[in-house]
C-alpha cells in the first residue's frame, strides 16, 4: 500500500515525528511577551494539534485521504475568514494547521518553518530574539 502511496510511508512517519519534536522545543522556550512571540506560539499550537491529528489518525488507520483533503479545504476556509475578520490570533492557528496537513497531503519532507511573523501574516524559519517585528 505505501508502494501505491494508499499510506504514507514509515519513513514519512518518522520525518513528521521529527518535526513535530522539534516544533515542541522550540515552543516550550518560546517567550511569548512579543507580537512576534505569541503570534509564533499561536502558529505552533496549530502546529501541533494537527501534528497530533494526522499522526494519530493515520496510525490507526482512521482517516484516508479524501479525510485529509477535506481537512485542508476547511483549514483554508478558516485561514481566509481570520483574514477577513482581520483576527491575527486566528490567522496564526489555522495556518499551523494548514501547513501541517497540506504537507501531509503533499508528502513533503521539507522543515516545517516554525516561527509565524505577526505582520507578514505568514509562517517564517527564524524568529530573532530581542528584535521586534
Amino acid at each position: 500500500m505505501e508502494n501505491e502511496g494508499l499510506i504514507p510511508t514509515q519513513q514519512f512517519l518518522h520525518h513528521l515525528r521529527n518535526q513535530r519534536e522539534r516544533i515542541v522545543s522550540i515552543h516550550l522556550e518560546l517567550s511569548q511577551l512579543s507580537d512576534g512571540g505569541m503570534a509564533s506560539a499561536m502558529y505552533q499550537d496549530g502546529l501541533l494539534h494537527a501534528f497530533d491529528d494526522v499522526l494519530s489518525t493515520t496510525v490507526l488507520g482512521i482517516k484516508r485521504s479524501e479525510d485529509f483533503e477535506g481537512e485542508l479545504r476547511e483549514a483554508g476556509k478558516a485561514v481566509k475568514q481570520a483574514r477577513k475578520d482581520d483576527n491575527v490570533i486566528e490567522i496564526a492557528y489555522w495556518s499551523g494547521r494548514f501547513e501541517v496537513v497540506e504537507r501531509f497531503c503533499d508528502r513533503d519532507v521539507t522543515s516545517i518553518p516554525a516561527y509565524f511573523h505577526p505582520y507578514k501574516m505568514a509562517p517564517v524559519a527564524r524568529f530573532v530574539k530581542g528584535r521586534k517585528f
